[in-house]
């Protein structure tokens, strides 16, 4: 009886044990999926030329296009622009060794984040920058 009751034990604490490891795993990696997500989202309605943002349909893509909401504050949306402009900057892209499409491609990319930045500056009164 006594071999039964470790027995009992052993597989309580190796249960509690893998219940730990998965929370500790959901911890650690799931901010990083969840900005992968976030990050990658604008970038499904790409096109080959930049989008000029410039009537008010354009409001809802402009917002998609910096991967915020339209409820979100200035200084969140401020954040997302700066990152999004340090992350396809050409100068940065070049600093990296990007070949000559990534070039390409950062150039359109950053027109279309400077151009939905501007947009919603606009619908919103011109925040400061």
């Amino acid at each position: 009886m006594n071999i039964m009751t470790d027995i009992v034990e052993v597989i309580t604490m190796v249960a509690m044990i893998l219940v730990v490891l998965g929370l500790v795993a959901y911890i650690i990696f799931a901010p990083y999926f969840a900005i992968i997500n976030f990050i990658d989202r604008p970038q499904q309605r790409y096109t080959s030329k930049p989008q000029r943002c410039t009537t008010k349909t354009d409001k809802n893509y402009s917002y998609e296009i910096l991967g915020c909401r339209s409820t979100d504050d200035d200084d969140i949306i401020k954040k997302r622009y700066r990152e999004l402009v340090k992350k396809y900057h050409p100068d940065f892209t070049q600093s990296k060794g990007g070949d000559k499409s990534s070039m390409v491609f950062a150039k359109r990319r950053i027109q279309e984040i400077n151009s939905a930045y501007e947009m919603i500056k606009r619908e919103r009164g011109a925040f400061e920058t």
